[in-house]
This record gives structure tokens, sequence and C-alpha cells, in this order.
């Protein structure tokens, strides 16, 4: 990790703030109660300070969206750029807030929610689609001129009691439910914008499923490599 002390203060206290922030409410959206998954993208030049980011230049990005849905809502607000479900008329279940300063925060009570006999998803599925939205906008940060290295960070709420679907420990580990509502897993980083961003997330989705007994993600390698 190359980032400097003080830089990382900044990405800490902005996370923290953001998160109770996301808790009470104080968001750009209504957004609709459930379980929620919440990823961070926070590049180093976001914290530098004036930072600001071609905002002009993520309107012709084509692929502008959060973590699930399938119609987009855009438009810009007072933070930045926002992103939203715009299916539903009154509440969303997922936003993408760009900040002008090139901070990314994508908020979603869909991806996590349960199906009809109270079952989580299938966390391959889930690391998928986290992984992709994570690249994009990785990528998507790149056209608009921020810079890293970059902070990554993943909060999921309202997750006891989830079983990751199947036994792929072996050995002696033994599988279990997850015993807290809350992850807020700690940041990982990526140095260089243009590199993969695997062995970041491989980093986050880890601790998720020691949560559940296991000793990390099989859907990575050993390298961080998703395979796909």
């Amino acid at each position: 990790m190359s980032i400097d002390r003080t830089t990382w203060e900044f990405v800490k206290a902005f996370r923290d703030d953001r998160l109770a922030k996301i808790e009470s409410g104080e968001i750009p959206v209504s957004l609709a109660e459930g379980s929620s998954t919440v990823l961070h993208l926070m590049p180093a030049s976001a914290f530098a300070p004036a930072a600001q980011v071609d905002l002009s230049a993520a309107l012709n990005q084509r692929t502008l969206s959060g973590l699930t849905g399938e119609s987009w809502g855009l438009s810009y607000d007072f933070e930045g750029l926002l992103v939203w479900e715009s299916s539903a008329s009154e509440e969303t279940t997922s936003y993408a807030q760009l900040f002008r300063s090139g901070v990314v925060e994508l908020v979603d009570t869909a991806l996590l929610a349960s199906g009809a006999s109270g079952e989580k998803p299938d966390i391959a599925d889930f690391e998928k689609t986290v992984y992709d939205s994570a690249r994009n906008w990785i990528s998507i940060l790149r056209a608009v001129g921020a810079a890293g290295p970059l902070a990554a960070a993943l909060t999921l709420t309202g997750v006891r009691g989830w079983s990751l679907s199947q036994d792929r420990s072996g050995g002696r580990l033994t599988p279990r439910p997850i015993d807290r509502d809350d992850l807020v897993i700690s940041e990982a980083f990526l140095e260089d914008l243009g590199a993969d961003p695997g062995p970041v997330m491989k980093a986050l989705f880890d601790p998720i499923w020691n949560a559940g007994g296991h000793a990390g993600s099989p859907n990575f390698t050993a390298q961080g490599a998703f395979r796909h």
C-alpha cells in the first residue's frame, strides 16, 4: 500500500461518515428496506485539495449503473452525478453516486434480498455482480481523470444467518451461518486503476467467507484472478 497516512485518515473518515448517513437515510434517493450491499471506491486523487473529476466525461460512458437493476435514471445532483434503478415509481433498490471528487458509492438492497423460503442468494452470484460492477466503475474513474492508488471498501448489513450455500472448505473446517448482522470489511488497495482488480476484490470477499466458516473465496485463484 503506497497511500500516505494523511490520505488514509481521510479515506477512513469519509467511509465512516457515509455509512452513518446511509444508515440514517441521508442519501439522495428513497431506498427500499432490506439487507444492503455498500461498495465504496475511493481513489487517492479524490482527497487532494479541490479535487474534481470530469463529470461530463462520465455522461459519455454507456455503462453507468448500480449493482442490480435494468432501468436506470441519471441526473446531476449536489454531490456530483447520480444513477438509480428507476423501474419503481417511489422507492429504488439500487443507486450509484459519483462524487465530484471522484469517489464512487454503490448502495443496493436487492442483491442480498431473501428468496421465498428466506434464503440468501448464492455467494458466487453475489461475488460476480460486485466484481463486475467494481471493474466497470474503476474503468469509469480512469475515464473521468481519477488517479490511484484506490481504496475499495465493502459493507454488508442484515446478513446474520447467511449460509454460504455449499461446503467448499474440505478438511476439518465446518461451515456455519454468519453470526452477526453487519460485516464492515477492511479496505483493500489497488495501486493502479488500470490493473486487474481481482486481488483487491478477493481481499474484500475472503472475510465474508471467513464469517461463514470457510478459509476464503473459492471463486478466485491464490493470486487473485477471478474464476469467471
